[in-house]
């Protein structure tokens, strides 16, 4: 039932802990496709910026080379500062009708230009239409005649389109290749490795005919930036602590289970231990108001014996119950005084002497401990090795002659005491846990070996009141040993 409960905790964490990863997962990948998605479009936008420019750049030679030669022209006619004058505000007009009609498709460029023209102070003279198709006419023809080194001053290339890729928030390192329609590298030169992402656009945007296009990939940039790392930062938090709450909650009914188990089995012996001295205590009385009963006076004094000693028993049982909870809550009077742990031990052996003859076994008492002097409480002291001694002869292997050895020694400054037997032995799995209260070792629900499982609780109590540790070692089926160390005095 035990494995069964803790197969399906497990079961139930890995299927909790799995959804929380595939969640975090999805997670992940929606927010670095929405920042990819950011990027690429930061990108675009300052690349179209950035050839738009190009562009009106290119454009703005040919208006510069055909007005100057308009100019020429009307200064022989009038005079040359009003010419000057005129055809300035014209080129301002007329590139603002430019970027305006290169956006238009061509059947609306004569009749747009010459509805502009029509509004304009100077149509006489300028005639902007005609220069305009000029313009268009000779830019489109140039840049069939062009490579694009001739179209393009790569000098102030990379500065500029850095200086658009900034406006738009992209500061990571980049580079540049050209390519014509059909894919042709004409220009710079293509990324080493196929992982880098390549955002491309047409050079020049209004071109149809042969246009090229701008390719430009970041070497440097990693696709999980730090950016969504940071976005994930809550829901990674969430993640990991509502894992370890379920973690908690397990642990908790785990604990709360066992505790509940060891209460059923401390309410199963505390009704055995009650009931065996209430029941003797009920029949010796009984035996009292039964006139049938010879009451003779040996009789009456066996039946009076029985009942003090079976009311001693009830009562020191409630006491070890009463005295560890009011151990637990520290209002445990100890008094603490330098004393030879020695003779203390070999006044409880003495005490087991008689048992253990009946048992057939001996006790063997090695106090090799030339400093035994400590600060201790001799009352509880001395019931802590009483327990371990009482325990080593409740727990016999009635199959062997029964050994119980008792041993003190030094070790810096350190008194170490151990008490060892050859009884049947505790099992791994109970080893852990022999120290808590009203814990029994697993050996079914048996009550021919007396006891709550308070014992050793209250020596472990006990020991580490006197600033000492207790630690056990054992092999079913062996034996048992318990070593404290307390420090000297």
């Amino acid at each position: 039932m035990k494995r069964t409960f803790s197969l399906l905790f497990i079961i139930i964490g890995a299927i909790f802990f799995g959804f929380l990863l595939h969640l975090q997962y999805k997670n992940f990948k929606h927010a670095t496709l929405v920042y990819e998605q950011l990027y690429e479009q930061k990108v675009q936008n300052a690349l179209t910026s950035f050839t738009k420019e190009l562009e009106r750049e290119e454009i703005s030679v040919y208006m510069d080379l055909a007005f100057q030669e308009l100019i020429t022209t009307q200064e022989k006619k009038e005079d040359p500062l009003t010419v000057k004058n005129h055809f300035l505000q014209l080129k301002i007009d007329s590139v603002k009708t430019t970027d305006k009609i290169l956006r238009k498709e061509k059947k609306d460029l004569i009749s747009e230009t010459t509805l502009k023209l029509r509004q304009e102070k100077y149509t006489q003279i300028l005639h902007t239409k005609d220069i305009i198709e000029q313009i268009l006419s000779t830019w489109v023809t140039d840049i069939h005649n062009k490579n694009i080194r001739e179209r393009v001053n790569f000098d102030n290339f990379y500065p500029l389109l850095t200086e658009y890729l900034a406006e738009n928030d992209i500061n990571d390192n980049f580079s540049f290749f050209i390519t014509d329609k059909n894919g042709h590298l004409v220009y710079g030169k293509r990324p080493d490795s196929d992982k880098s992402k390549i955002y491309s656009q047409k050079l020049f945007p209004n071109e149809i005919s042969n246009p090229f296009f701008i390719n430009i990939f970041f070497p440097e940039r990693n696709l999980y930036n730090f950016d969504v790392a940071y976005m994930l930062i809550p829901s990674t938090c969430i993640t990991i602590l509502l894992f370890f709450s379920f973690v908690c909650v397990s642990i908790a009914l785990i604990y709360q289970k066992r505790l509940s188990k060891t209460k059923n089995d401390f309410i199963n012996n505390l009704t055995h231990e009650l009931k065996t001295p209430i029941s003797s205590i009920s029949l010796a009385a009984q035996l009292m108001r039964d006139d049938a009963f010879g009451k003779t006076p040996q009789m009456l004094q066996r039946i009076s014996n029985i009942l003090t000693e079976e009311t001693k028993r009830l009562e020191m049982q409630v006491e070890k119950v009463l005295q560890l909870s009011a151990l637990d809550k520290e209002k445990l009077p100890i008094n603490f005084k330098p004393l030879d742990i020695n003779p203390i031990i070999k006044t409880v052996v003495e005490s087991f002497s008689l048992r253990v003859e009946n048992y057939h076994g001996k006790i063997i008492t090695q106090l090799d401990a030339e400093n035994s002097f400590a600060m201790i409480d001799e009352l509880h002291f001395t019931n802590a090795i009483y327990n371990l001694i009482d325990n080593a002869l409740k727990y016999r292997n009635s199959n062997r002659t029964l050994i119980v050895k008792v041993k003190t020694w030094n070790k810096g400054k350190l008194l170490y005491i151990s008490v060892e037997d050859n009884g049947i032995g505790i099992k791994k799995s109970d080893l852990k846990l022999i120290f808590d209260r009203f814990y029994r070792a697993t050996t079914g629900n048996r009550h021919d070996i007396k006891g709550f499982g308070l014992g050793l609780s209250y020596v472990k109590k006990i020991v580490t009141i006197h600033k000492g540790t207790i630690s056990a070692e054992s092999e079913f089926g062996i034996g048992t040993k318990f070593t404290i160390t307390i420090p000297n005095k």
